[in-house]
C-alpha cells in the first residue's frame, strides 16, 4: 500500500517542479517583454501559460496533500 502513495507523491511533487518552471520561464519571457521586444501575442500567450501553470501546481500540491493524509490515516490506524 506504500508504494502507491510513494508514487502519488512522487508524481505530485514533480507536477509541482515542472510547474513551477514553467511559470519561471514564462515569468522571464514576459519580464524581457518590457523592453518591447515580445509581440503582444507572445506576452498573451505567455500570460495563458503562467494561469495552466499555476493551475498545474495547485492541482499537483492537492495530489502531495492527499498522499500525505492517507500515509497518515495508515500509520494512525496502524499505531
Amino acid at each position: 500500500m506504500i508504494s502507491p502513495l510513494s508514487s502519488s507523491l512522487s508524481t505530485g511533487l514533480a507536477g509541482v517542479q515542472k510547474g513551477m518552471s514553467s511559470l519561471d520561464q514564462s515569468a522571464a519571457v514576459i519580464a524581457r517583454s518590457a523592453t518591447g521586444s515580445a509581440s503582444s501575442s507572445t506576452l498573451t500567450q505567455n500570460l495563458v501559460q503562467m494561469q495552466a501553470a499555476s493551475q498545474q501546481v495547485q492541482a499537483s500540491v492537492a495530489v502531495v496533500r492527499t498522499a500525505d493524509q492517507t500515509l497518515g490515516l495508515l500509520v494512525d490506524t496502524r499505531a
